[in-house]
């Protein structure tokens, strides 16, 4: 390490790693204030994350061979990637994907889309099965990612990491619905795996470049190990049930969050121009575990559309967010209702003439990482169109994400909504009444108006086909069931919230 042009070959020590600090502050100048990446999601790892993973039915949707009937061959898939993946040392994180997202495609007659069924036991799994490989530049990793962390609690470090896919195996994602528990558009689960190592190269200590070589890497591949299944890979979680740490994932063709666990191994190959052993320090900084991990998966480009001319993905529109920040929504007229079907036929229509909203929508710039943003909502002196009343409780923060732009309003979805309804004075068919609650949760539709000049932004519930997301009601959350109708019913939720910011949301 050449911090003065006096210093000798050697091992870095805790010593010389403080030495870093004093000798960019003799080059450097004063301290630089880094643009430090938010932590997007839990800094500490969830207990028991990877505890929902049914290793029997992601086994067996895994391996197309054992899956019942004929199997057709994979269909060609492709897709854009982008995320963040938290630095759990520095309390930060690594935008990956970003400003260019990551390509994955198939490659050859073995990798694609392929779907069937699997029995174990007397279970029946309904299975999907993708596999692609990483593509930048035709070299199977991502695009190189550029961050700046503060080490040792203050002093700025900037880096380019190269995330790699290693190995013969494809990126590999196993969806699987449990068909015998769930026979009707149950509860399906996403596992997503893959071998990457990590490269660091353009090392910069306070603004000073930190010669480490051009083969500092990790020693072994990043793994999970809390994972029931490859924990000596990268393993990544979604599923289409609100509540859990896992994030919500809209659909196999349609794309979604998946988040996880990595653990990065100890730094090899660092190497500086003097020839010092820079591992150490690189390991210090940077191996250890619990790192948390979030991609987001675009809608896939398959045989039945979502492809430009060339057969690439089409690109989901990059979203530009001004003035952002957290706000507070007023609602206004008509109330909040929520309306679900009845086992007399018809609709009970709860009414909540107090609501409002809380919410979050940060600065971006980019393409879609996730969700926009998210949003609390609060409701009071609920009743419904029969004469019960209610009490409805948001259950945790739901997910704000856009679709379309046009003509100043964002059109989307508000992702991962649990609302819990308790009611009393509930008729029941055929005479009398009931106490009971159940949990309604999915997906709503959004509208998001930009504020003007004589208006502050308007955000929209509103439930409907078009927006793809659906309500249910999940039976062992329902002590309705002799007034609700749980199959082929209709539920809405819509509502319309003045909010007291400025942020603008645009897509150019």
């Amino acid at each position: 390490m050449r911090a003065t042009g006096r210093r000798r070959r050697h091992v870095v020590s805790a010593a010389a790693m403080a030495a870093v600090t004093a000798a960019s502050l003799s080059l450097g100048g004063s301290m630089r204030q880094p643009d430090v990446v938010r932590v997007d999601a839990p800094a500490a790892a969830v207990p028991g994350f990877y505890d929902s993973i049914d290793t029997a039915g992601y086994a067996a949707c895994a391996d197309p061979k054992s899956w019942l009937g004929i199997v057709q061959p994979p269909t060609p898939i492709s897709g854009y990637l982008a995320g963040f993946a938290n630095a759990a040392k520095l309390d930060s994180a690594l935008e990956l994907g970003y400003p260019t997202p990551a390509l994955g495609h198939s490659v050859g007659p073995t990798e694609g889309n392929q779907a069937g069924a699997a029995r174990v036991g007397t279970t029946t799994y309904t299975c999907a099965l993708d596999t692609m490989e990483l593509d930048h530049d035709g070299v199977r990793e991502f695009p190189p990612a550029t961050a700046t962390f503060l080490t040792f609690g203050f002093q700025p470090v900037t880096a380019t990491a190269h995330l790699t896919q290693v190995g013969p195996d494809p990126l590999k994602g196993v969806l699987y619905l449990n068909a015998t528990k769930d026979p009707s558009n149950g509860p399906y689960h996403i596992v997503a795996t893959t071998s990457a190592s990590m490269r660091i190269d353009h090392v910069l200590v306070n603004g000073v470049p930190l010669d480490v070589g051009d083969n500092c890497h990790s020693s072994a591949p990043l793994s999970s190990p809390g994972s029931p299944v490859h924990p000596d890979m990268l393993v990544l979680l979604g599923g289409s049930e609100p509540g859990g740490a896992t994030p919500f994932f809209a659909h196999v063709a349609l794309g979604g969050a998946l988040a996880g666990y990595a653990t990065v191994p100890p730094f090899t190959g660092c190497v500086g121009r003097g020839g010092e052993d820079l591992d150490p320090l690189m390991t210090a900084t940077i191996s250890g575990a619990d790192n948390y991990v979030k991609m987001y998966l675009s809608p896939l480009c398959t045989n039945t559309g979502n492809c430009t001319p060339d057969r690439l993905p089409s690109f989901e529109p990059y979203w530009t967010v001004t003035g952002g920040g957290n706000f507070r929504g007023t609602m206004t007229s008509p109330a909040l209702t929520i309306r679900v079907s009845v086992v007399n036929g018809g609709f009970l229509t709860v009414t909540c003439p107090q609501s409002a909203l809380d919410g979050s929508i940060p600065d971006t710039t980019g393409p879609p990482r996730g969700d926009l943003g998210t949003v609390q909502l609060t409701a009071g002196g609920c009743r419904g169109s029969d004469g019960s009343t209610w009490t409805v409780a948001q259950q945790h923060a739901a997910g704000i994400s856009g679709n379309l732009y046009a003509s100043d309003v964002t059109t989307g979805k508000l992702t991962d909504l649990v609302l819990r309804l308790s009611g009393t004075n509930v008729p029941v068919a055929g005479g009398g009444t009931t106490q009971c609650a159940f949990t309604l949760q999915g997906g709503v539709g959004v509208n998001y108006a930009n504020p003007n000049a004589t208006a502050s932004p308007v955000l929209t519930l509103v439930q409907g086909s078009a927006n793809k997301n659906v309500l249910t009601v999940p039976p062992e959350t329902n002590t309705c069931a002799s007034v609700l109708t749980i199959a082929a019913a209709q539920r809405t939720v819509a509502a319309t919230y003045n909010l007291d910011t400025r942020i603008k949301i645009t897509s150019p």
